[in-house]
């Protein structure tokens, strides 16, 4: 791409010349090439000139005008009167060619009308000028370096910098200089920001039918909104969301179509991410799972966690995925949560993967439906990953209690665990593993009796079921159960008996 020497504003003619654009003017050619241009803008809202400041391009497909002459017409009226530089239309998108009635007004009006190729991307168009633009005005360059330090939080006293995950500040620090309330909308099932707003649902909704290559206006209820793509490329996040309001638009546009691009880069940098960082991110989950590390012990793990997108503000939990061939799937699983965009860490303990990430249970175990056959173990919620160990520990436990399906992907929660199952886990494994072998040890002196009584609880107390699953006569199984009594010094009718042999034979896995 040619660079231009700072010998003055752009005008229409040094776009023009620029061969890599194939840019063709198609209306006023004796006055257009002279036109001053500031800025340029890809949008496809009703009256656009009131978010596109005077002297700047304005791009468009032409989808909001397509087959309406009339609508046409007036956008170039609007454009002209607005002191807009230029309408640069994208042919081959909407329309093979640029519509004869907006062509017809523009040359009764004098208003230069460009037809941008379909080779070119718009953002081509708008990234030759800004280059030339902010080469050509340092002060305007210091300005938008200094806006986006700003919303960067790159004052090291800044008091969010550490404080929450790093788009959460940024939006924050966006809503003073907007002067009002902005939203988050995702598109990929993560939870909007503000989670709570009361609009967010009729938003996603008009917003799914509009295009996502630039700003969009939507009406909820009596309000307006302006909505800009959160996206980097072919990758689109969600949607910047802001109440429009009259008169503001030209002058705040181009903030927050700086946050929006700066989150873009945010979300694409954490999925993209290099191997180096990819390592750091095990060797922080590592760190808290493995080598002794507490919330106490080590009050840099939630800070470290937030610099990598968590922010703790909902639930966190470990997922154990432990494949049926025993080989582990790493990558795999690193894959699909990268696609469900929930922060997380992940690692490799032989063949299981361990996962800590945030966000709910249902959005976490479904982002790994698709990998091989075996088994997923979660859980309980945390807020810190400090607690990963305990969680972690439940995992292991609802896994050592699952029953493998072949050629299935089954998952358990730590929350789906029975009661007894639940107390057994939130007892240490020493003293459980102690105090059932102290209470089975009579049992286990006699093989028999021991088997007889693990399959009277595996049938539900029931004689004959129990009868029929070791191949004897009812009455077989009703002598070796009252030989069992004895042995216990407790009648099998007794609750207490009964529940005691449960919590034993569970914690062994028998049951």
């Amino acid at each position: 791409m040619r660079i231009l020497p700072d010998d003055g504003p752009l005008r229409l003619a040094d776009l023009l010349a620029e061969a890599a654009l194939g840019l063709r003017l198609l209306t006023a050619a004796d006055t257009g090439p002279a036109r001053q241009i500031d800025g340029a803008h890809a949008i496809e809202i009703a009256n656009p000139s009131r978010w596109v400041p005077p002297h700047w391009l304005l791009l468009t497909t032409g989808m909001r005008i397509q087959r309406k002459p009339a609508e046409q017409r007036a956008l170039v009226r609007e454009l002209a009167g607005s002191n807009i530089a230029a309408l640069g239309y994208a042919t081959g998108i909407v329309t093979r060619r640029v519509p004869a009635a907006l062509l017809d007004e523009a040359d009764r009006l004098g208003f230069p009308v460009i037809e941008v190729p379909l080779e070119t991307p718009h953002r081509d168009v708008i990234g030759f000028v800004q280059q030339k633009v902010l080469s050509s005005s340092p002060e305007l360059l210091q300005r938008v370096l200094q806006t986006q330090e700003y919303l960067m939080g790159v004052e090291e006293d800044d008091p969010l910098a550490h404080a929450e995950a790093p788009e959460i500040a940024l939006l924050r620090r966006l809503q003073p200089l907007v002067g009002t309330e902005v939203i988050l909308l995702r598109t990929d099932g993560r939870p909007n920001w503000p989670e709570d707003h009361l609009h967010a649902r009729e938003l996603r909704e008009a917003l799914h039918a509009q295009p996502a290559n630039g700003p969009a206006e939507v009406g909820v209820d009596d309000l307006r909104y302006l909505a800009l793509p959160v996206r980097t490329g072919p990758h689109m996040f969600g949607w910047l969301v802001r109440e429009a309001r009259d008169g503001d638009g030209a002058q705040l546009l181009p903030v927050l179509r700086s946050a929006a691009q700066l989150l873009g880069v945010m979300y694409v940098a954490r999925e993209h991410e290099p191997a180096e960082l990819r390592a750091q991110r095990r060797h922080l989950l590592e760190s808290a799972l493995f080598d002794g590390a507490t919330a106490d012990g080590d009050g840099d793990l939630d800070r470290r966690a937030r610099i990598v997108g968590f922010d703790f503000s909902s639930d966190c939990r470990v997922l154990v995925y432990r494949p049926a061939g025993n080989r582990c799937a790493l990558g795999q699983v690193e894959a699909a949560l990268n696609a469900a965009r929930m922060p997380f860490l992940a690692t490799a303990r032989g063949a299981d993967v361990v996962v800590f990430a945030q966000g709910e249970r249902e959005t976490l175990v479904g982002s790994v439906e698709s990998l091989p056959a075996g088994r997923v173990g979660s859980g309980r919620a945390v807020r810190s990953l400090g607690r990963a160990k305990v969680s972690l520990a439940d995992a292991e436990f609802v896994l050592g209690r699952m029953t493998a399906v072949p050629g299935k992907l089954t998952a358990a929660d730590f929350s789906d665990l029975s009661l007894a199952n639940w107390l057994i886990a939130r007892l240490p494994s020493t003293e459980i593993a102690e105090k059932s072998g102290d209470f089975l040890a009579g049992l286990r002196e006699q093989p028999l009796l021991f088997e007889t009584v693990v399959a009277y609880l595996g049938a539900d107390l029931d004689t004959t079921a129990t009868a029929e699953a070791l191949h004897l006569h009812p009455n077989s199984v009703r002598y070796r159960l009252t030989r069992a009594e004895h042995v216990l010094g407790a009648p099998l009718r007794r609750p207490e008996t009964i529940a005691g042999l449960h919590a034993a034979l569970l914690s062994e896995g028998l049951l």
